[in-house]
């Protein structure tokens, strides 16, 4: 098996040739469930709710015991502490932590430490804990893998990841060395800005020769501005195979002017405050809420989509309650 990796490529369909026979692109998750699988480590995963649960209750135990560095925050918002030092532990496992602490640590490590004791069974493992089982199999088993290629340095990798790339015999190609490889000239305009942001100076002005390296598109309208940007990739896509786009969270008008031309979209589309599990959850958060307002009642059965026999006996049940015995507010 072929697999090329690196820390963010998780969700990513291709880095490399489409035509890769038994080749596979991943990130960190990824990677992790393709070894758990060939090294016979496959176990019920756990969510990350339920380990801030747990989390919270070991802190909660530790804090009644005595002094720790976590008490006032604690006390003010206990999961957001929880999601907060898990996080912290987890990422400390993945840097080779072995949660241990020594007396002339910090109280913060210390403390960690001592939930690091109690926690044993009673904290389910995540992605840190896995990545340790899967370094200590492999220095008994093979997962016949036969090319690791990582697309970051070896150096920006945690201490467990640098362990499973030394132990599979990675070949380590980063991307930016790629990039590098294909900078345009420094007499261009493009090779004059990216000097610029590459050298240690402060910012100063580039006088930019209009070569075309550089081009600025303005239009009177961002639905002009979109479908000419999208002609321009259709072009430059049919002349040298590829390009890349950079475009922010929402890029819906840019992906249907693509889409008219019958070119790739991006697939970006705003947060939608609209959507039917957001309202739901505002309008729950509404009929919890004391004194009750009998609006958020009323507007419950078309936000679920109920048919109108159903609602229609919800507003008249509603409305004999309120009539028999008004709610009240405590």
């Amino acid at each position: 098996m072929k697999i090329t990796f690196g820390l963010a490529l998780d969700g990513c369909e291709t880095v490399g040739p489409a035509h890769l026979l038994n080749g596979t692109c991943c990130g960190p998750l990824g990677l992790i469930q393709i070894l758990e699988t060939r090294l016979g480590l496959k176990a019920k995963s756990t969510s990350a709710a339920q380990r801030v649960t747990q989390y919270r209750t070991l802190l909660k135990n530790l804090d009644e015991e005595g002094e720790v560095f976590y008490h006032a925050s604690f006390e003010k918002d206990s999961y957001a502490v929880a999601d907060t030092l898990l996080r912290w532990r987890d990422d400390l496992v993945e840097a080779g932590w072995n949660g241990q602490a020594a007396a002339n640590d910090s109280k913060r490590l210390r403390d960690l430490a001592a939930i690091e004791v109690r926690a044993g069974t009673l904290l389910s493992p995540g992605l840190a804990d896995r990545l340790k089982s899967i370094v200590r199999e492999l220095a008994c088993r093979s997962p016949q893998i036969e090319t690791l290629t990582v697309l970051d340095n070896r150096e920006y990798l945690p201490v467990l990841w640098q362990q499973v790339c030394d132990k599979l015999r990675a070949n380590f190609v980063p991307a930016d060395s790629t990039l590098r490889a294909r900078n345009p000239p420094s007499s261009t305009d493009l090779g004059k800005i990216q000097a610029l942001f590459r050298s240690d100076r402060q910012s100063k002005k580039v006088k930019l020769a209009g070569d075309g390296s550089v081009v600025c598109l303005n239009a009177h309208s961002e639905f002009t501005l979109a479908r000419g940007v999208a002609q321009w990739l259709a072009e430059l896509r049919g002349a040298s195979g590829e390009s890349t786009l950079i475009a922010g969270s929402d890029a819906g008008v840019v992906d249907q002017s693509l889409c008219a031309l019958d070119e790739p979209a991006i697939g970006l589309q705003p947060h939608s405050a609209a959507r039917p599990i957001p309202q739901v959850l505002l309008l729950a958060l509404r009929l919890h809420w004391q004194p009750l307002d009998p609006r958020a009642w009323t507007s419950m059965p078309s936000t679920m989509a109920l048919a109108r026999r159903p609602c229609s006996l919800i507003l008249r049940a509603f409305s004999t309650r309120s009539a028999a015995s008004p709610v009240r507010s405590s």
